[in-house]
């Protein structure tokens, strides 16, 4: 794994028996990290960096490494929508089936 500056990481992964490599770049990071400190719930930001944690973990990984770009702030934005509706993860946690969308449920969109 190589550096290229703060916003991008050289990947190579094997591709069809050849390799490759992916010039791929970590987007918005330094913002995504603001918002992420910006979160006073406990909770909410507790998920919220583990969700982040992950996609780092995933994204240094030469054999996960992303083949494009990744915006790590609509990540994030995305991610705290997802998780701010107590409500419904509670529900899917209960075992409900919520895979069929109801507007309601995301008040964000």
């Amino acid at each position: 794994m190589t550096d290229k500056g703060t916003n991008g990481v050289q990947f190579i992964s094997n591709v069809r028996r050849k390799k490759v490599v992916h010039n791929v770049g970590l987007l918005s990071q330094e913002e995504a990290f603001e918002r992420l400190r910006s979160v006073k719930e406990v909770t909410l930001n507790q998920l919220l960096n583990r969700a982040v944690f992950h996609v780092i973990k995933r994204f240094a990984a030469e054999n996960t490494a992303p083949v494009a770009d990744f915006d790590l702030l609509f990540f994030l934005d995305s991610m705290a929508g997802f998780f701010s509706n107590e409500d419904v993860l509670r529900r899917i946690l209960d075992g409900e089936d919520l895979r069929l969308m109801d507007p309601s449920d995301d008040p964000g969109l």
